[in-house]
């Protein structure tokens, strides 16, 4: 266009430096001319601009109505509001889901629609809005009639004071979220009710335990307190006879003493034990596991020396096995200084069920045996940061078929009103729950034993 009109000016100016432009007429045309190009040169500039300008409102009409019917037609709700959160657009799917109609929508502000719940969280949306441009948070809103429902909102700057809200309904989700959380609750404190069920019923089984084995060990003492008592009428007689005969001295009266007060001491260290053997500890106490294991020991070695039974405690200590009474009477036990974490009186429980669980099956195996005698052995040997404690005896065993039952409760052998059968049940809760370690019944050649492996909590050996 610009080259053309550079033509026509070339040309006419051509005309007017010829022969022609000394004639008037000549002059005239070619001012005509001038004027006429002229005209029609910004006329065509008119045309054009306006033809641009016309396709250029239609583009623009064109995307305006395709963004109106993008967002007339989405099935989610979709608002614009302005900074101060009025709304200024919403499409039908946003209409239907909050029950107002357009007119009243774009009366009111965001805030009006939020429930009381939301409020907070809305409003601290909005102020992160206004700084970061966008925003993505979910909310809940009241219908017209009053209805809660859900939006997940996701707002975007689109002009300087206009936001573009793009929501989801959530609602559904949301209460499904809220009816898992509710049963998930209730099924939480369901099992936090049968767990305490469970240690009531454990408890109850505890206590069961501990008045049969209050029973065994009230034999046990009765045993141990028949030499002192025996000694104690004998040194009664004699005191008797010797003041009848005269012989009665300062000697005597000493001797007499001596020997009484230390019967009497030896019968009172018996009571302490036994109450001692009963008397709670506060979990998680340190003890040292070979002296547990003599006391046991000693307090039932009378009973089963009566029974016949012969007894032994290995300590597999100093690279070699030596027999313990106590730890204090072998100066030499590596093992004086390990300790295991647990409670002292269910551990005792433990030991002493298994010894009895042994006398049960030397008894059995008895009857009808010759020449037989029964011997329990209990073993202590230490290896890799634990130590193994080993009940054996030479019994009857445990019969293949009952092999993977023996640790469930009630289960017994015995005869009806001889057993619970919740002694080996209560062994495995006390050494794998409390004492976090292990419990193991096998048969071997000469009969049965049962393995204990328990971690070593604190030691001073080198």
């Amino acid at each position: 266009m610009s080259a053309g009109f550079a033509c026509a000016y070339i040309f006419l100016d051509y005309l007017s430096d010829t022969k022609f432009a000394h004639n008037d007429f000549a002059r005239e045309f070619s001012e005509r001319s001038l004027a006429s190009v002229l005209f029609l040169f910004f006329a065509f500039v008119v045309w054009r601009t306006m033809k641009r300008m016309k396709s250029v409102e239609e583009k623009a009409l064109e995307r305006d109505r395709k963004y109106k019917t993008y967002i007339s037609n989405s099935p989610d709700p979709i608002i614009v509001c302005d900074r101060t959160g009025k709304i200024v657009e919403s499409n039908p799917a946003m209409e239907s889901i909050s029950g107002y109609t357009s007119d009243e929508l774009h009366k009111m502000l965001i805030q009006n629609m939020w429930s009381k719940d939301s409020v907070k969280e809305g409003y601290s949306a909005l102020a992160k809005m206004l700084t970061a441009d966008a925003l993505d948070v979910t909310l809940k809103f009241l219908k017209k009639c009053g209805a809660e429902y859900y939006l997940s909102c996701h707002a975007v700057r689109v002009a300087e004071d206009r936001f573009l809200v793009m929501c989801r309904d959530m609602t559904s989700y949301v209460l499904m979220d809220n009816h898992i959380r509710h049963i998930h609750n209730e099924l939480k404190e369901k099992v936090e009710e049968e767990l305490k069920k469970r240690h009531r019923q454990e408890h109850l089984i505890e206590n069961q335990k501990k008045v049969a084995d209050m029973s065994k060990l009230l034999s046990a003492i009765a045993h141990q307190w028949r030499q002192p008592l025996n000694i104690l009428a004998l040194y009664n007689i004699d005191l008797q006879d010797s003041y009848a005969a005269g012989e009665l001295n300062d000697k005597y009266i000493e001797d007499y003493n001596r020997v009484v007060s230390s019967t009497i001491e030896n019968m009172s260290g018996i009571i302490d034990d036994f109450r001692l053997f009963f008397a709670p500890d506060s979990p998680g106490k340190e003890f040292n596991i070979v002296s547990e294991l003599t006391d046991v020991m000693n307090i039932l070695h009378a009973q089963i020396n009566y029974l016949g039974i012969d007894t032994r405690f290995l300590c597999k200590c100093s690279k070699r096995d030596q027999m313990c009474s106590s730890v204090l009477a072998c100066p030499d036990c590596s093992y004086r200084d390990v300790y295991v974490k647990g409670e002292q009186d269910r551990f005792r429980h433990v030991i002493l069920n298994l010894i009895y669980n042994c006398i049960d099956s030397i008894n059995e195996k008895a009857v009808g045996t010759p020449r037989y005698r029964g011997k329990i052995s209990v073993t202590a040997a230490r290896s890799d940061g634990s130590i193994k404690v080993v009940v054996a005896d030479n019994g009857t065993g445990i019969k293949g078929d009952i092999m993977d039952k023996v640790f469930e409760p009630y289960f017994t052998t015995k005869e009806e009103g001889k057993g619970a059968g919740i002694g080996l049940f209560m062994a495995r809760a006390v050494i794998k729950e409390h004492m976090h370690g292990d419990i193991e019944l096998r048969n071997t050649a000469e009969g049965a034993s049962a393995e204990l492996n328990l971690p070593v909590f604190s030691t001073t050996i080198q």
